[in-house]
């Protein structure tokens, strides 16, 4: 299956750019490669442990909470205005 792409455009000082070709040669890689790398560990990068267990209970079905609409979901965390 093919995977389809989408174009990033974005304008940047050129003192930074010249730093991001000089750091993608130092590593050899390509500046397009070294940009993909930070955007991914961005996206995917590791929970905490925080979040692992709230994930890990969530699976399980432990400490849901339930509401009839969002109104009464925004009132109990004290959202609402």
């Amino acid at each position: 299956m093919e995977m389809r792409k989408a174009r990033l455009s974005i304008d940047i000082p050129l003192a930074e750019h010249k730093k991001l070709k000089a750091v993608a040669a130092l590593q050899g890689t390509s500046v397009k490669d070294l940009v993909l790398n930070c955007i991914h560990t961005t996206l995917y990068k590791e929970p905490n442990e925080t979040t692992k267990r709230v994930l890990r209970e969530t699976e399980e079905g432990k400490n849901l909470n339930y509401y009839d609409s969002i109104d009464e979901m925004m009132e109990k965390l004290g959202l609402d205005e």
